[in-house]
This record gives C-alpha cells, sequence and structure tokens, in this order.
C-alpha cells in the first residue's frame, strides 16, 4: 500500500465504503494483499475489520511486491467506482 492507497482509506471516515457497499447494515472490512504495519494500525481504527496477507518488516513501495504494478489514473477508479454502484442485472444475475 502505497502513500496514495493509504490516504484513500481514510475516506472510510467520510463514509465511502458504506456509499459503494452493497448493503448498509453489514460491516465494513478492508482487504489489501501487503501493506506497512503502521497502515495497518490507522485503518483498524477506521473500520470493522481488516484483512492482510502480508506485513513485510522493510516496507517501500506496493510496487515492490508486484512482477507487474501499472499506474492507473483517477478517470478510471472513478469509473470503476461508479461501475461497482450500479444495481444488480433485472434478471437477478450479478453484474
Amino acid at each position: 500500500m502505497d502513500c496514495r492507497a493509504s490516504l484513500a482509506m481514510t475516506a472510510k471516515g467520510h463514509g465511502l465504503p458504506r456509499r459503494y457497499a452493497p448493503r448498509n447494515d453489514g460491516p465494513c472490512v478492508i482487504a489489501v494483499p501487503v501493506a506497512p504495519a503502521e497502515t495497518l494500525e490507522k485503518i483498524r481504527s477506521m473500520t470493522d475489520e481488516v484483512v492482510c496477507l502480508e506485513v513485510p518488516p522493510y516496507f517501500q513501495a506496493v510496487g515492490q511486491f508486484y512482477d507487474q504494478f501499472p499506474q492507473i489514473d483517477d478517470a478510471e477508479v472513478a469509473a470503476a467506482l461508479a461501475d461497482a454502484k450500479q444495481p444488480d442485472d433485472p434478471m437477478g444475475k450479478p453484474r
């Protein structure tokens, strides 16, 4: 998790995960594949549960743990969030 992702997680305090969750009555769970311990501690105070697969002792950037980690721009993120909050297919099939 880089600094930008860490800052994005603070959006929980502003209700962002609840806004994009399928139901607003369940717990808010933040799951990440890898993160520094100090960032996880900050996130834990802002959400119901945190799941992290790897907490390396020497963390510089999330990209160091991937063979390919391309950058995406804000427009791509906004489009993905807009798509995620669309209702399921009228036939009952998840999108």
